[in-house]
């Protein structure tokens, strides 16, 4: 991303003083070639892959450190990490004195607890080997997923902080969770964690819910070109000799880490899950291996407003048994419904769990829940110097969405 041209530089200033960054203005995908113009990051075009076009980064660990979906390529900063196949799962294997660095400096693209930087999810495997304290992920001045020690001999425990680091910077604000869910050691586990700074966090394991916070007070708007860390199975620490096991070094291994724009919708969390605990080949499509009825959650639009009717459709759930005979909705807000299919509007903004139980002719029951942001009412936003016109004409023939409200009227064009 350091080669852009001086347009694409001038462009994203004025985008940066406005408070968007290039992902809130326009996604793209090219037609048959780069865009240089607009200078997005290449994106992985696999089909195979849930939300492909959402991710932000992808580093699958088959053959390397690259980052396939968005150039953010990570390289050995300390000890040998490893690249092995383990039980069948492509992984690097941190001995606890291993480091992947990604970045020093730049990749401001990943600086995702910024304040007005929304919703971002975090997606990976892993498989522990010791109970003790060490860095999966982090964003030296913005946040961490890490292993905690516990007093038990056969479990890990798994946290999302946001860094208050450093101290003499502006623009921040500590968080850690309040609880701390843990993990069996010596077996691979599935991680997802999504968060909105100052909003929400909810992480995942093997599929199922283990924490949700609705009021999240958790940012740092700080980012650094010249001296930042992102790292994978170390904290930072400095120059590379300076790491050592003593700074939260990692024992396991990790596979798959990707990470989004946006939200993973629950049922999106699963739909992985499933997919990635059978093989390592991602698909689009569902596989229930257990016989058991299963409620599944789609609503649109994805990113709802206040005062904007939403459409629930449970029309994917399953029963091996017969059939579905009754669908129950729980808005999350006081309200609910029946049936197949079902709107509603949300009169107010924030965080909202919905809730959708499902039987079967034969009795058997089953309830999964979805986690809504419902946002303010956009209004009309003026943009001097960055008309919506300039901006098509320096896309060369380029998909593109517009995701702001200009002159009153949402643009939505592919």
């Amino acid at each position: 991303m350091s080669d852009r041209d001086p347009i694409s530089n001038d462009i994203e200033k004025n985008m940066a003083k406005m408070g968007f960054t290039r992902r809130d203005v326009v996604k793209t995908a090219a037609i048959g070639g780069t865009i240089g113009t607009v200078g997005v990051a290449p994106v992985a075009a696999d089909n195979h892959i849930v939300r492909a076009d959402d991710l932000i980064a992808h580093w699958p660990f088959e053959d390397g450190f690259n980052d396939v979906a968005g150039g953010h390529n990570a390289e050995s900063a300390d000890g040998d990490p490893q690249l092995s196949s383990f039980n069948g799962r492509d992984s690097v294997y941190f001995d606890g004195d291993d480091a992947l660095r990604i970045s020093r400096g730049g990749n401001e693209e990943l600086n995702l607890m910024a304040s007005n930087r929304g919703p971002v999810s975090f997606s990976f495997w892993f498989y522990p080997e010791e109970s003790d304290n060490g860095t999966i992920y982090i964003h030296e001045t913005g946040m961490n997923i890490r292993t905690i020690e516990t007093e038990s001999d056969n479990e890990v425990g798994i946290e999302f902080n946001v860094r208050d680091n450093p101290s003499w910077a502006d623009g921040q604000e500590a968080y850690s969770m309040s609880e701390t869910p843990k993990i069996s050691l010596n077996q691979w586990h599935y991680i997802g964690v999504i968060a909105d700074s100052t909003n929400f966090v909810r992480m995942y394991i093997d599929g199922n819910s283990v924490y949700s916070d609705n009021n999240m007070q958790g940012k740092n708007d700080h980012y650094s070109s010249f001296w930042v860390d992102i790292t994978i199975g170390n904290w930072y620490g400095g120059n590379p000799e300076e790491w050592g096991t003593g700074t939260g070094a990692l024992n396991g291994k990790v596979s798959d880490f990707r990470i989004y724009e946006g939200e993973l919708s629950s049922s999106e969390i699963s739909q992985i899950y499933q997919n990635t605990s059978q093989d390592q080949e991602d698909s689009d499509q569902i596989q229930d291996a257990s016989g058991e009825i299963v409620a599944t959650i789609e609503y649109t639009p994805s990113t709802p407003e206040v005062g904007e009717r939403v459409a629930f459709d449970a029309s994917s759930s399953e029963t091996p048994n017969g059939e579905i005979v009754n669908y129950s909705w729980d808005f999350g807000d006081g309200n609910t419904a029946s049936g197949e299919t079902a709107t509603h509007t949300f009169e107010e903004s924030g965080g909202y769990t919905v809730e959708l139980s499902v039987v079967d002719d034969e009795g058997q029951i089953a309830t999964t829940t979805e986690s809504l942001n419902i946002a303010d009412n956009q209004s009309s936003i003026s943009t001097p110097g960055f008309g919506i016109t300039s901006t098509i004409a320096s896309l060369g023939g380029a998909g593109y969405i517009i995701k702001r409200w200009f002159s009153g009227e949402k643009k939505n064009n592919m």
